[in-house]
Order: structure tokens, then sequence, then C-alpha cells
């Protein structure tokens, strides 16, 4: 997984209530298009899912426990 890809992945899984992803992807600093690609990946692997719009959507249990085991490979590292 890239850095930029577990970055997003972590702030995805930790956003607040009514954040959408939409907004952590800009505040990322990646670029649209790879935002895409990543969102368009997860859901591919059964980690994400939206309804109309790829970036206003959430994590699938599969994306949540992914993003726990990243995290957890974060803080062993």
């Amino acid at each position: 997984m890239k850095p930029d890809d577990r970055a997003l992945l972590l702030a995805v899984y930790d956003r607040q209530p009514g954040e959408f992803v939409r907004d952590i992807a800009t505040r990322s600093g990646i670029h649209p298009k790879r935002v895409a690609a990543i969102l368009d990946k997860w859901t591919r692997a059964g980690w994400y899912d939206y309804g109309v719009s790829l970036d206003l959507g959430w994590l699938t249990p599969a994306g949540k426990e992914a993003a726990e085991r990243v995290k957890g490979e974060t803080r062993n590292a």
C-alpha cells in the first residue's frame, strides 16, 4: 500500500461525524484523480461503498478491518 493510500484510508477511518470523504481528500493534498483511483480500487476490493458520488462514500466492514490492520502496523513500526 502506497503512503498516500495509507494516509487516506486512516483519515477516512478516523473521520468525524458529518465529515465527507470529499473534504478529507481535499485537505489531504492528494490529486483528485489519484483519490478517485484509490477509492475505485477500494470499491473493487470491497473496502468502500458509495451511493451516487464516489467521493461521498463510506468504508465497509472489510474496509474498517483493513484500516485497523494498517493502524496497528503504523503503531508497531
